[in-house]
C-alpha cells in the first residue's frame, strides 16, 4: 500500500524483468547458432543470381529423373514440370540479356544447353 492507502500492483515489473532476461537469452541463442554455422555447421547461404539458376536447374533435373526424390530415393519423371522450368530458365535467359556478369552467362548458357539436351534425350516424342 501506498501513503494515501491505495493499492498499486507492481508485479508488471517483474513481468518486464522476466521478459527482457528471455529476450537476453534468445539473441544469445541465435547468436550462439549463427557462430556454430559460421564454425563447423553449414555456412549462410547468400542470395545471388548463380543460385536462383541452380536452384532451378536441381528441380528440372529431379523432375527429369536425373536425381533422386529426397523422400522416396526414387527418380521422378515428370516431363511437364521439367520442360516449364527449363522454359523458365530460358525466360531468365532472355530477360537479363545484357544485364549478367560474363561468369553468370555463361553458368546460365551452360546449365540451358545441358537441361534441354536432357530433355531432349529423355521426353517422349
Amino acid at each position: 500500500m501506498t501513503e494515501t492507502g491505495k493499492k498499486v500492483d507492481e508485479s508488471w515489473k517483474d513481468q518486464i524483468d522476466r521478459e527482457k532476461k528471455q529476450a537476453e537469452q534468445e539473441k544469445e541463442k541465435d547468436a550462439s547458432q549463427r557462430a556454430h554455422a559460421e564454425q563447423g555447421g553449414f555456412p549462410p547461404i547468400q542470395a545471388s543470381f548463380v543460385t536462383l539458376v541452380t536452384e532451378l536447374a536441381m528441380q528440372a533435373s529431379l523432375f527429369l529423373g536425373e536425381i533422386p526424390d529426397p523422400e522416396t530415393n526414387e527418380p521422378i519423371e515428370d516431363f511437364n514440370r521439367a520442360k516449364y522450368l527449363i522454359d523458365e530458365l530460358g525466360v531468365l535467359e532472355e530477360k537479363t540479356a545484357g544485364n549478367l556478369t560474363p561468369d553468370e552467362a555463361r553458368a546460365l548458357k551452360s546449365i540451358l544447353f545441358e537441361l534441354r539436351m536432357k530433355y531432349v534425350k529423355k521426353a517422349p516424342k
